[in-house]
Parts: C-alpha cells; sequence; structure tokens
C-alpha cells in the first residue's frame, strides 16, 4: 500500500498562487540583473570577449576597458508597443544592461578592439607585456658546471 501525503484542499491552490506570485516578480527582475551572455577565453596573446547582443545597434552599446575589467553597457528596446494584458508571455529582454567582466590576466587596454556581427560583440585586447608568457631558465643546482634548462612556463588556455 503507496502512501500519500494529505494536504488540506485550499492549500495546495494557495502555495500554487504564491509560488506564481513569485514567478511573475522574481523572473524579470533576475533576467535583467544577469545582463548578456558572454564567453571569455585566452587566444595567443589576446583576451577575446564574446557577448550575445541579439537586436541591438552598435550605437546603443558602450565598452571601457581597463588593465583586469572590460565593462559592458547599453540599452535596447523593445520594437512593437503591445499592451500588457496581450502578451501571454514576456521573456525577451529589453531596457538598460550593465555588464562588469572579471579578466584573467592583465591586458592593455590603449590596443582594445570591438566588433559587431550577428548580434556578437567580439572584444580582443592584447596581454598587457607583463602577462605574456616568457621563459624562464632554472639552475639544476649543479651551477658551478653552468649548466642550465631552459622552461617555458604552461599558460591557462581556458
Amino acid at each position: 500500500m503507496a502512501l500519500t501525503r494529505w494536504e488540506p484542499s485550499g492549500m495546495r491552490s494557495l502555495r500554487d498562487q504564491i509560488n506564481r506570485m513569485f514567478e511573475d516578480v522574481m523572473t524579470p527582475a533576475l533576467r535583467g540583473m544577469q545582463g548578456p551572455a558572454v564567453d571569455v577565453f585566452q587566444r595567443e596573446n589576446e583576451i577575446v570577449v564574446e557577448a550575445e547582443l541579439p537586436g541591438l545597434d552598435i550605437k546603443d552599446v558602450e565598452i571601457n576597458a581597463t588593465e583586469n575589467l572590460l565593462t559592458l553597457q547599453g540599452t535596447s528596446q523593445r520594437e512593437a508597443e503591445v499592451k500588457e494584458e496581450n502578451f501571454y508571455r514576456a521573456e525577451r529582454r529589453w531596457g538598460s544592461f550593465f555588464r562588469s567582466i572579471e579578466l584573467p590576466a592583465p591586458i592593455d587596454p590603449e590596443q582594445a578592439t570591438a566588433s559587431f556581427k550577428n548580434g556578437v560583440l567580439t572584444v580582443r585586447a592584447p596581454l598587457a607585456a607583463g602577462a605574456k608568457p616568457r621563459k624562464v631558465s632554472i639552475s639544476s643546482g649543479a651551477e658551478r658546471s653552468g649548466s642550465q634548462n631552459e622552461i617555458t612556463p604552461a599558460t591557462d588556455q581556458s
């Protein structure tokens, strides 16, 4: 015999109404907080940031860069005004957005470039001179014999 949980008849309906209320209020707020989706990766001697900005015009986006932080901000407009009571579902985000991205290595912000194609913003910034991989020589402990090995430090490619 299976056990089933007993609930007073009105409690399930009340719980469902409260859950819907939180979804209606919190989902748009959380969606607006996350900003555009981004990919950040290193390619050879540069950091690349790609951001999804569908439906935006390049003039509506501003990019600011420092040695270790890239900031994207802008505004997207709703194309057609629709009365709220006529919506069945409204998931697309519009309005202003702001996203700060901590970079994995220092960059040269003066040399950063950006391009925008098919709703994807691509920012490329060369690594700062001190952040580029370099060869480091290590002594083998037999310093008297002058024997040294050269090692190239591994760079994080994620």
